[in-house]
């Protein structure tokens, strides 16, 4: 999957379809439901139990502690960052701490947002292009060829004198 950096794109960047954009922002809408508490719970057990033991004064409260950090976020957050596979387990050699987890789980949300917000972009800019392009088109008829200019031209400036004669309405 391609990385989405958080610049602002350029103008002359290639867009992505207007209905790839708005399938983005849909399920961005659609994933901000919070983690039930047993999935939050069992999401904890996952991260954890991939550590070796770790010294910890008490499991049972630090269970509870990234449980509940993990509960805050939407729940496509919380699995992503408890993920064996891609989350802090596949990063950090060490049990996190509960601001690290808050942390990814923040770095995550903001990630997010930033696709969702250059998928709202893209489709403003696409909106702005064919707008520009349709004004384009519409002066493309109105072009007066470089003859006619020429004779235009030619009718109002007398080439001996090279002053300007306007023509005059009715006379």
């Amino acid at each position: 999957m391609a990385r989405i950096e958080a610049t602002t794109p350029s103008s002359n960047c290639e867009l992505l379809p207007v209905d790839a954009c708005r399938a983005v922002l849909e399920a961005a809408d659609r994933a901000m439901a919070l983690p039930q508490p047993e999935e939050a719970a069992q999401l904890a057990r996952t991260m954890i139990g991939v550590y070796p033991k770790a010294d910890v004064t008490d499991p049972d409260v630090y269970a509870t502690a990234v449980a509940g950090t993990l509960a805050e976020f939407p729940a496509h957050v919380a699995r992503k960052v408890a993920s064996p596979v891609h989350g802090l387990p596949s990063r950090q050699k060490f049990l996190p701490r509960i601001a690290e987890i808050r942390e990814a789980c923040e770095a995550e949300v903001a990630r997010q947002k930033t696709i969702a917000s250059r998928a709202r972009w893209m489709i403003k800019e696409r909106e702005r292009r064919e707008k520009e392009a349709a004004e384009r088109a519409s002066w493309e008829g109105r072009r007066i060829d470089p003859a006619r200019v020429d004779a235009i031209l030619a009718g109002i400036f007398k080439p001996d004198t090279k002053t300007a004669t306007l023509p005059i309405e009715g006379a």
